[in-house]
This record gives structure tokens, sequence and C-alpha cells, in this order.
């Protein structure tokens, strides 16, 4: 069983079973003996939904912590629930500020959906978490401040918090912006791979695929053609007989036994 990620189809393109050119000269390219294989597909590191690990990050980066949690939850790598159960943990609003507090809050409301309909509500609530009562102090804190603000104007200490909020939106929005642009190539890769089990008699027996010349100097092991009557061959026709999609000239094999480096695929 093999891994392979398929060539960008061409508008209106239909498989050649014609042998390559190689062939056709009666040159046959050496073939590498292929291993059972297992998909291993690439996936995003999973952010660690703990308490134990957000509790232990400095009270101003758990901002950035829950960020990639909500983004995790999102993408199927995390559950709602978890992510939750460290909201309303003592241990993660110890030493959190009240600006920080509120703008964990306005982040966990913004992606409220995420959430089953029970624990949204309490996302939603300015009552039941204790991060919403801390952020509610800086709700009131902004507000007695405001008359002093407008008579005095702001203070250096108020201008420097300000700017340090800021920073930390944007380093999250930032982050939350990068792992989308990831997440939407792992998905099309993920569209793109498919799995190919070949079996053969014995071990002299060639599987009856050939590369081409030009990517197989580079390390990669691009199909150019299928050798009829081989594993190859067979099931190649075994697909088409399905309607379903057999191997191509351009398809390139990824992975072998579970691994991808180009000694574990010979």
């Amino acid at each position: 069983l093999a891994s392979w990620r398929a060539a960008p189809r061409q508008p209106g393109e239909a498989f050649q079973a014609e042998l390559p050119t190689s062939l056709k000269r009666g040159r046959v390219d050496r073939e590498m003996p292929l291993a059972a294989e297992v998909m291993k597909r690439e996936r995003l590191q999973d952010v660690t939904v703990s308490i134990q690990y957000a509790a232990a990050l400095d009270p101003d980066h758990r901002a950035k912590w829950l960020c990639r949690a909500l983004e995790a939850v999102a993408a199927g790598s995390a559950r709602a629930s978890d992510v939750y159960d460290v909201l309303n943990h003592p241990r993660f609003e110890r030493g959190v500020s009240a600006t920080v507090a509120r703008r964990m809050m306005d982040e966990a409301r913004k992606r409220a959906d995420l959430f089953p309909e029970r624990l949204r509500d309490a996302v939603l609530s300015d009552q039941t978490l204790g991060l919403a009562k801390i952020a509610g102090t800086a709700a009131v804190n902004s507000a007695r401040a405001g008359p002093a603000q407008t008579a005095g104007g702001t203070g250096p200490g108020a201008s420097a918090s300000a700017a340090m909020a800021e920073e930390m939106l944007r380093r999250c929005a930032d982050f939350v912006r990068h792992n989308e642009s990831r997440l939407a190539q792992v998905r099309e890769l993920d569209a793109r791979s498919f799995q190919v089990e070949l079996r053969r008699e014995n071990a002299q027996q060639v599987w009856g695929l050939t590369w081409s010349r030009a990517a197989f100097a580079t390390r990669r092991r691009v199909l150019e053609g299928i050798v009829l009557g081989t594993p190859a061959g067979r099931w190649n026709e075994e697909q088409i007989a399905r309607g379903e999609r057999p191997l191509k000239p351009g398809d390139e094999l990824i992975a072998v036994g579970g691994r991808r480096d180009w000694e574990a695929m010979a």
C-alpha cells in the first residue's frame, strides 16, 4: 500500500495507457522495490489543551494560547468542552489583568458558535466565567476613567498599556491568519492524496512503475508510465473497470511504510 499525490489535471485531459518513450526504445528504468504502505497524512501540530499547560503560561500569553486553542477546535483537532474547562478553571484566571481578561472574553465570544449550546450561553454570560467577571472590572474602570481622561488627557502609563494591548491583538490575528493558510494547504494536499495497494508473486517480479528521469535526479519519484501485465498495470486495469481513478503519468509517490524520506521509499 503506497500513498500518492495526483498530478494537476489539465482541462479535458484523458488517461493515456500508452507505454512511455523509454519503454518503446526497449529500455526500462531500474525500479526500486516497494514496501507495504500505510498512509500518513500531513497535519498541523495540535495545540495542548490542558489546564496544566495553559496555567503555566505567563498571564499575558494566555490570550495567544486561547486563539490557538479556538483555531484547533475549528479545525477539529481539539474539543470545545476541553477549552471551556480551561477557561473556567480558577488557575487559568489567576494573575490575569482585567484588560487581558476582557480581550480573551471578546475572542471567546466571537467564536461562541464553536461551543455546544449550554457552554455557549456560559461563554456569552457576564457572570458565569471568572474571566468574564474580571473583564467586567476593566469596563467599569474604563467608564470611571473616561471623564478624567477627557479633562486631563491620558497619561503615559495608559498609552503604553493600550499600545501593548493593540500589539497583542495584532499578533493574535496574525497567528490565526497564518494557521488558516496552512490549514487550506493541508486540505488541498489531502484532497489530492490517494492510496495504492500492489501485490506481487515474489521479490523478483517488477512492480511495473517507471519514473521520470528528471524528477528522479532531484530525489522525487514522479510516475512516467505503467508497464502492462505487471502488478501496477493490473491495478490500473481494475481501477478503470470500476470507473475509479488509475495511476497516471505525473503522479508522485509521497510515502511508503508511513515514511516520506527518500531512502525509506527505495
